[in-house]
């Protein structure tokens, strides 16, 4: 029957003689289904710890299960994700205890790429032009930051430009939205040291000379 109240009517009837009794009425009632959960979707970057939510309908509580049968209500709403899974969530009206259908809920667990490997030391004399060298090899992307930590250019290499004073400058690895640790790239212009002073020496013929000089700062 649709969703309503009815009212139904029962007897006995004697085979024998005929007779029937009493007729005793009882009612019976349809109660409406709830309407699914509003939840969404979730995706993260490598595993994830959270608490499963979804909005519940008027006078209901959401109950959550691991399989789309509803056979197996989850012990608990926090959970540990380490690989992409789906869980489904369903609104039970708490005054009748009807169930809606299970609405699907994807948390989708994405790699995080290696950390990249930073190709040599960058140590200087002077200011000099500098191009930085990184290499990945997981099909990830390098990804560039400014020593203020905001993006600069992906690719193996970025180009620096002349570099005046030491520098730190940081890389990562990108694979589909997901980074790596951010490693910093150190850039050093060191300090020429100062001048030696020295004398000249004059000889008046061939002999041994030891040489000396004072050395700078």
């Amino acid at each position: 029957p649709a969703v309503g109240s009815y009212t139904y009517y029962a007897e006995q009837y004697d085979l024998t003689t005929g007779c029937a009794s009493v007729r005793t009425a009882f009612a019976f009632t349809v109660n409406a289904n709830p309407a699914v959960p509003t939840l969404a979707d979730m995706t993260n970057c490598g595993p994830l710890q959270t608490t499963l939510t979804a909005a519940a309908a008027e006078n209901c509580t959401v109950k959550w299960y691991s399989d789309a049968q509803g056979a197996n209500e989850l012990a608990s709403t926090s959970v540990t994700v380490s690989q992409s899974t789906t869980y489904y969530a369903a609104n039970v009206n708490s005054t009748t205890g009807c169930r809606s259908t299970l609405k699907p809920m994807t948390v989708t667990i994405k790699p995080v790429p290696a950390n990249p490997t930073v190709n040599g030391e960058y140590k200087y004399c002077s200011a000099t032009e500098v191009t930085l060298s990184a290499t990945q090899n997981q099909g990830a992307n390098i990804q560039w930051y400014r020593p203020n930590l905001s993006p600069s250019n992906t690719g193996n290499t970025t180009q620096l430009g002349i570099v005046n004073a030491t520098t730190t400058y940081y890389v990562a690895s990108e694979l589909d939205n997901c980074y790596s640790d951010t490693l910093p790239v150190t850039v050093t212009i060191n300090t020429k040291p100062g001048q030696p002073t020295v004398d000249n020496i004059t000889l008046c013929a061939a002999g041994e000379v030891t040489l000396a000089g004072t050395p700078g700062t």
